[in-house]
């Protein structure tokens, strides 16, 4: 169970580590989108060697002091509704709760603008099909999924509104506590995000 963080009921991102030792990211779990990326320590300024531009004063990735970390190298550039950031690939251990396995991820090292400056989260971590991956990469949750590590092939949330706790995530299961009666499945209509079809919606009060 990842612990979720609320930011006016519009932002719900949690802890995960990545590289050996860990190093701690507060990242935006999305269903929007695919791909994990937190920004990175190295950036290229002519032959100087400098931290991610336009990245704030958010935790950054170093891959030097991950015995685990294995270059990539494959440039990248994610567009969002809300702003666009750019880097490359590299490969390294993910640590989500108990959940361990080696993904391939994104080092950003520009982010234009001020809306993941000023994010309250470093980076985010996709949660989308890998139809809508950026360089076709494996989302997390597929590698979690490939290597035997789910007791089922899911993931919940748990979300409060701003004025109580904030709420929780877990991959692989269900916490029976956080709701009563029966679950229905409905069908994913198209594999890129999270897209069904319903006629309305109950609820009490």
């Amino acid at each position: 169970m990842v612990p979720l963080y609320n930011f006016d009921d519009t932002e719900y991102y949690g802890q995960v580590q990545i590289g050996t030792p860990g190093q701690t990211f507060l990242v935006l779990f999305d269903t929007g989108s695919s791909n994990l990326w937190v920004p990175s320590i190295k950036f290229f300024f002519g032959m100087f060697e400098i931290a991610c531009s336009n990245c704030g004063a958010h935790n950054k990735y170093n891959s030097s002091q991950s015995s685990t970390y294995i270059a990539n190298g494959t440039t990248f550039r994610i567009e969002y509704g809300t702003g666009s950031l750019r880097g490359y690939l590299s490969s390294d251990i993910l640590t989500v709760n108990n959940l361990q396995a080696r993904v391939t991820f994104g080092e950003a090292t520009d982010e234009p603008g001020a809306t993941f400056k000023e994010a309250k989260f470093d980076g985010i971590f996709g949660l989308a099909y890998r139809s809508i991956s950026e360089d076709n990469v494996d989302p997390p949750f597929y590698v979690f999924e490939q290597n035997g590590l789910l007791n089922k092939d899911l993931f919940t949330f748990y979300l409060q509104s701003d004025d109580q706790d904030d709420g929780e995530l877990l991959i692989g299961d269900i916490d029976t506590t956080h709701y009563t009666g029966s679950l229905w499945a409905t069908p994913i209509i198209h594999e890129t995000c999270y897209v069904f079809l319903f006629c309305f919606v109950l609820t009490r009060n």
